[in-house]
């Protein structure tokens, strides 16, 4: 990576973290469209929050990550990638094409010689968190479980029910976001559930041992309206009276003000981080 590049991405969050100073919201860093390079730029930078909306790009690049922690993990590791040198005892874990993918490192040049540096990465990358964000076919929810650590637009009972069975497999608790609809949404902007849904799913998730419900996700209607912000808050209120939940995950780039006057307790930013 360049070092003009980093320059722009570090502005980028920069700017992101002075709209948000004053509020009591989390950063979540939507990848969507960054490379896997663009992605540990700002995880150097501290963003270990990370949302992903579709599952074969997530699960790339998580395979990418942990191949990057364990090269972290190994001085020999890190002289081998100086080398441009696929050390042998990781093929069996990882695929050619995800060594190809972290290449960037080497860009990085004597900081990786640096032991401050390293220490940073290592513990950087021990706090990355991955999201799924959208909308997760059944047939791919045992492959979610196997490596995410939360799918946050769970919408429906069959859903909540794989994803028990695919976490039960991997012996883990998965987090989940319930995704609100607004009231206003119409047409292809209608996924998500009501208010009276979200109180029923939340029910049985309570009866679910491998399954964390952890709170709402809400996009607003293309009318993007405070009423409909507020009614996604209030949502959250009354579900918090009965369940430990913490997050309100509500509110992107064009919406950051009235997503965090009504509430939001986490903010989903991609293309103005990456830009």
């Amino acid at each position: 990576m360049s070092y003009a590049l980093y320059e722009r991405l570090t502005a980028n969050l920069k700017s992101i973290q002075a709209k948000i100073a004053n509020a009591n919201v989390e950063l979540m860093v939507v990848s969507k469209y960054a490379t896997t390079e663009q992605l540990f730029a700002q995880i150097v930078n501290g963003c270990t929050l990370i949302g992903e909306n579709y599952v074969q790009e997530a699960h790339r690049k998580y395979k990418s990550l942990q191949l990057i922690r364990t090269i972290f993990s190994q001085p020999e590791y890190l002289e081998s990638l100086r080398k441009n040198s696929f050390p042998k005892e990781l093929e069996q874990d990882f695929a050619l094409e995800t060594w190809q993918d972290i290449q960037f490192l080497t860009n990085y040049g004597q900081k990786l010689e640096n032991r401050d540096f390293i220490l940073h990465i290592q513990q950087m990358l021990a706090q990355v968190k991955l999201h799924i964000i959208g909308n997760v076919q059944s047939r791919k929810i045992n492959e979610v479980c196997s490596f995410a650590d939360s799918i946050d637009a769970v919408s429906s009972e069959k859903a909540l029910l794989k994803i028990q069975q695919g976490a039960q497999k991997q012996n883990k608790v998965m987090q989940v976001l319930l995704q609100l609809r607004s009231p206003l949404a119409q047409g292809d902007n209608r996924a998500g559930c009501s208010q009276e849904e979200i109180f029923t799913l939340a029910q049985l998730i309570n009866s679910l041992e491998n399954v964390s419900l952890q709170g709402l996700m809400f996009i607003a209607s293309t009318e993007n309206l405070p009423s409909e912000y507020e009614f996604a808050h209030n949502t959250f209120l009354q579900l918090q009276e009965k369940y430990q939940i913490t997050t309100l995950s509500m509110g992107m780039t064009d919406s950051l003000d009235v997503a965090i006057q009504n509430g939001s307790t986490q903010v989903r930013i991609g293309s103005a981080l990456f830009k």
